[in-house]
């Protein structure tokens, strides 16, 4: 910083424009009453501009202003991108003197005995100083450009005049960076649902080949989608745990979409010019390069996840978890001698390593050639099998000397047709197991559309007990009371006005299910993966969902009343006139933006308070 902007008589400043906030719109319209009496010229600036939304912004910037003098570092490329932005609404280099001629003369206007010779030099500097990095942010070359001292000014107004500075550049830390994505998403809400739009209009136009990722999909729930999905990465940040395995599973899910790894770029590309055009002066440079930073990490685990190789890994990216001293040794004090420790276990794997080698390539073979007999053993047929176990058996006898153990335990027929029928049995399991699993499907399949079948309850059962997969299960409207499916896969199941009521499914899978109307009051689904399922008018009370995974799930009109929640992640979720009545919310991970408009009379909130 130069010693101009950092002997500003910031103190002046700050109290007298205490002085102005009582009477800032009063302030903000004379001020550009008076720019336009004495400048008209001025006015094609505006153009269809709404006045009284521009005389906010006017104080907004002045409260920006005062409220950055005393953090330069954070201030600067703030002013420098506001200078940028000023170009571009067609903001010429010699406005700058006659804006702040004029602000100068409302100052005095309004602050009148206050407006001392102090005030005024303080002010001056001020301004100075903001022009020159505003300028210099809009590529101006400004070491030749000053204000003729003559030009007429009011009375005690001294001369702006400006001249160049010196480059500041900002560094921000990893937890600064989530900070400002969260207090830049926070504004985007409000207008939540007109970003969205703004955001495919702006990727069609400007890539045309993406209309074809939607099809036939309805553009307004895809809107909806969008921003569910910016409230989970932004309220999951400081949850990297929970964050990084959904957005893997998200890119899985975007691959099968047809979302290619050439279309991240070009969505980042929008996504970031769709904020640029809804947070205007808000989006400063910092704001821009921690949503990039944070886009960019997205996109790493996202494709990840859809099993590409991308160029950068991150385990544990920084934006999500820095490393401090306190992260990596709590004891740091004894740094120096785990230093040293870890050298010594350094040393001596080297001179370990190279004697090692040998051993890891001959247990590697026989890895390979266990491998190929295994893979030989369960794809051959069943008689080839027989035939090779019976001949290699016979063999073995022959070669081994007579009075060996394996010779005298083989000479008779019996055990050799011991051993082969006990290896055959183990080869037929999986065509036995596939046979029990195909009767199992086959009760399901013949019970579709009846509504009470105990067959199909146990066969459900039974094939999750083999670990057999229940995803896309089609069963909606069926009486499935008290079913015991504990970690059962159910992602995608329609399961639509099905009765599951006290049903165990704690740890289940039901991502993306279809689970509307359906009734599981009383159900254990705690642990449960609800992410992004459809549970619009379902009736879950007194239901535990402790530490269940409820991210961007539609709650719409769902009853909730006395279930237990605690822990649970309802981030994004769409909870528009859910009943959480008596709902136990106590360290579930849930904004009140979430919550604006569900019923929570006698709830226990995340803070552990009770709603009145």
């Amino acid at each position: 910083m130069t010693s101009s902007y950092s002997n500003l008589r910031i103190e002046l400043v700050e109290i007298s424009f205490e002085k102005i906030k009582p009477r800032a719109e009063e302030f903000a319209s004379s001020f550009y009453q008076h720019l336009f009496e004495a400048y008209p010229e001025t006015q094609g600036l505006f153009g269809k501009t709404d006045m009284d939304k521009q005389e906010k912004k006017l104080i907004s910037s002045l409260v920006l202003l005062v409220e950055g003098l005393r953090t330069p570092a954070a201030l600067v490329p703030v002013l420098k991108d506001l200078g940028a932005r000023h170009k571009g609404y067609g903001t010429l280099t010699e406005y700058y003197p006659l804006v702040g001629e004029i602000l100068l003369k409302t100052f005095a206007e309004y602050l009148q005995e206050d407006w001392t010779p102090e005030v005024t030099q303080a002010w001056v500097d001020t301004y100075t100083t903001i022009s020159q990095l505003m300028l210099e942010g809009a590529g101006v070359d400004i070491s030749h450009l000053s204000i003729d001292p003559d030009i007429e000014k009011p009375q005690s107004l001294p001369q702006v005049s400006v001249y160049s500075v010196k480059e500041t550049t900002l560094q921000l830390s990893p937890d600064a960076k989530i900070e400002l994505v969260e207090t830049s998403f926070e504004k985007i809400k409000p207008c939540a649902e007109e970003f969205a739009s703004s955001f495919y209009q702006n990727l069609f136009e400007a890539y045309p080949e993406t209309k074809h990722l939607f099809g036939k999909t309805d553009m307004d729930k895809q809107g909806k989608k969008l921003i569910n999905s910016l409230i989970l990465l932004v309220e999951g940040l400081r949850k990297p745990e929970e964050l990084v395995p959904v957005l893997k599973d998200l890119g899985a899910r975007h691959k099968g979409y047809g979302i290619l790894t050439k279309y991240y770029p070009l969505m980042g590309e929008i996504l970031l010019k769709s904020f640029a055009e809804y947070l205007q002066e808000d989006w400063t440079p910092e704001v821009a390069q921690a949503w990039v930073d944070t886009y960019m990490t997205i996109s790493q685990l996202m494709l990840e996840g859809a099993g590409v190789d991308v160029a950068v890994k991150l385990e544990q990216p920084e934006i999500f978890t820095p490393l401090t001293r306190e992260t990596v040794s709590p004891a740091w004090a004894r740094h120096g001698k785990r230093i040293r420790a870890v050298t010594q276990q350094r040393n001596f794997s080297k001179v370990i390593k190279p004697l090692l080698k040998p051993i890891k390539l001959i247990q590697n073979i026989f890895k390979n050639i266990f491998k190929k007999i295994l893979d030989w053993f369960w794809k051959s047929p069943t008689w080839l099998v027989a035939i090779s176990i019976a001949s290699s058996l016979v063999i073995l006898v022959i070669v081994t000397p007579d009075d060996s153990i394996i010779s005298r335990l083989l000479s008779d027929v019996e055990p050799i047709s011991i051993i082969a029928a006990l290896i055959l049995y183990i080869k037929e399991s999986p065509d036995r197991k596939k046979e029990f699993q195909y009767q199992a499907w086959s009760v399901i399949d013949a019970s579709h559309g009846v509504k009470v079948s105990p067959a199909r309850i146990i066969a459900l059962q039974d094939l999750n007990e083999d670990g057999v997969t229940l995803n896309n299960l089609d069963l909606p409207g069926a009486k499935l009371a008290r079913i015991n499916l504990p970690k059962a896969d159910l992602s995608e199941a329609n399961l639509t006005k099905s009765d599951l009521n006290h049903a165990n499914l704690n740890y289940a899978n039901l991502g993306n299910a279809l689970l509307a109307r359906v009734n599981l009051t009383g159900a254990n689904l705690s642990h449960a993966n609800l992410g992004f399922a459809k549970l619009s008018y379902a009736n879950l009370s007194s239901a535990n969902l402790t530490h269940a995974n409820l991210i961007c799930a539609d709650l719409r009109d769902t009853n909730l009343s006395g279930a237990n929640l605690s822990n649970a992640n309802l981030s994004g979720a769409d909870m528009k006139n859910a009943y959480l009545t008596g709902a136990n919310l106590e360290g579930a991970n849930v904004s009140e933006y979430d919550l604006r408009g569900a019923y929570l009379k006698g709830a226990i909130m995340p803070d552990g308070s009770k709603h009145a």
